[in-house]
Parts: structure tokens; C-alpha cells; sequence
């Protein structure tokens, strides 16, 4: 904390000397990096990882006949340049893989390039996309018993 310019004893003890609020380290604590020493604590809280197990259980209980509506993709939180080229790297590695395998005689995988993250612009956009061309589908097409 001290890093980022915040004394944890400036958030605490009395009101005669605290000069900040202990919200300040609530709302930081999610911004740290995700190597920090907190994030790791995390996620190696045994206690932590069961109560978050039970939570997506009863939640996979409610929602099991419901359609996810979430992107499937990372969000852009973490993503540097560094996650890019990282990603653009193991992309070209798989052609290279289906290239040898082809050269060989082998039947390629299909290549399937890696999660890039997904921006609520692209959300929306995608969603108008679908609009557009269900409206000029259905121009074309007769209404069919479903739609009554």
C-alpha cells in the first residue's frame, strides 16, 4: 500500500488521528495487481475456495434451465500489451502446429484462436448485429407457428 502512496495507519484508530477512511483500502484492495501478495493469499484461502465452491453450486442449481447471457470472454481489467503478444504468440503456435501435422499427412486441428477480452461496446454492438440480420430474415421469411 505504501506503494501507491497509502499508510494503513492512516485508515485507522481514532477519529483524532485518522486522516483517512478505511473504505480507501476497500475500494483498493481490488485494484492490486493480480501477482500481489493479497491476491495470492486469496487464492490460496482453503476456507475462501469452499464457500466460493458452495456459492456457484447453489447458484448452478437456480440457474440450470437458464441461458447464460455473460460474455464468454476475459474482461479488459489486466490486459496489457504484454497479455497481447502473449496470446498473438500462442495463436501463431497452433498454425505452425496444424501446418506440421498437414505437412505430415495428419488431419489439422481446427485452429482456434485465443480469448481476447470483450468490452460492453462490443456487447451491444454484436447484440445490434443479431437485431439487424433477425429483422432481415424474418423480411424474407413467412412468420411461422412459432412466432404466433
Amino acid at each position: 500500500m505504501l506503494e501507491r502512496g497509502i499508510d494503513i495507519r492512516e485508515c485507522f484508530g481514532p477519529n483524532t488521528i485518522r486522516s483517512r477512511d478505511w473504505r480507501t483500502i476497500w475500494s483498493v484492495k481490488d485494484r492490486l495487481p493480480h501477482g500481489s501478495q493479497y491476491r495470492s493469499a486469496l487464492a490460496m484461502d482453503r476456507e475462501l475456495a469452499e464457500q466460493v465452491l458452495a456459492a456457484e453450486q447453489a447458484e448452478a442449481e437456480l440457474d440450470l434451465y437458464e441461458v447464460e447471457t455473460d460474455p464468454a470472454g476475459p474482461t479488459p481489467e489486466g490486459y496489457t500489451i504484454d497479455s497481447y503478444l502473449l496470446l498473438s504468440i500462442i495463436d501463431a503456435l497452433q498454425g505452425v502446429q496444424a501446418a506440421v501435422i498437414a505437412a505430415a499427412g495428419g488431419d489439422p486441428p481446427r485452429i482456434t484462436p485465443m480469448p481476447r477480452p470483450v468490452t460492453a461496446v462490443d456487447i451491444v454492438r454484436d447484440a445490434q448485429r443479431d437485431e439487424s440480420m433477425q429483422g432481415l430474415i424474418d423480411q424474407f421469411t413467412g412468420s411461422t407457428w412459432e412466432d404466433e
